[in-house]
């Protein structure tokens, strides 16, 4: 993408024309990349977390504050989802384009855009249930493990020799 948006800044300052539009399709790849990495950051444990209270808990505790926080997050990002989807829909319906020189359906961004926040929100949903049947078992460790990047932390240090 960078090669494309400097092309585009070049034209723009020598010739004072855009044919690119690197800057819209940028802003629509950014759109649809963003919410495909929340589910990643989820497992890596990337996202806020109030360790100040966290690391004085222990144990069900722990684990209760762990299933609270998945329950609101997969709450706000179900509503996200629902009006992401919304939106893409509304936008198909009435034909909606960009204001611009591409002229693009914004059903198509939107759409993927929406796809990414509905698989985030299957994510966080499956997350959440696994969590609480860990924490009704009494497995605290492995809940935990499931959102502070234990999880995902083995896998990025495997050598080839450990596969």
């Amino acid at each position: 993408m960078a090669f494309p948006i400097t092309i585009d800044v070049v034209t723009r300052k020598i010739f004072s024309i855009s044919f690119l539009e690197s800057y819209e399709i940028s802003t629509y790849i950014f759109a649809i990349a963003v919410p495909l990495g929340f589910g990643y950051a989820l497992f890596a444990g990337a996202h806020i977390r109030i360790d100040v209270v966290f690391a004085r808990l222990k144990g069900g505790s722990r684990a209760a504050l762990d299933i609270l926080g998945l329950l609101l997050l997969t709450g706000v990002v179900c509503v996200f989802s629902w009006q992401a989807l919304r939106t893409a829909y509304e936008s198909f319906k009435m034909g909606a384009r960009s204001n611009s020189t591409l002229g693009t359906p914004l059903a198509l961004p939107q759409s993927l855009w929406a796809a990414g926040l509905a698989l985030f929100a299957l994510i966080c949903l499956v997350v959440t249930i696994r969590v609480i049947i860990l924490a009704a078992r009494r497995r605290y460790d492995a809940a935990e493990a499931l959102t502070n990047g234990k999880q995902i932390a083995p896998l990025e240090v495997r050598t080839e020799s450990e596969t």
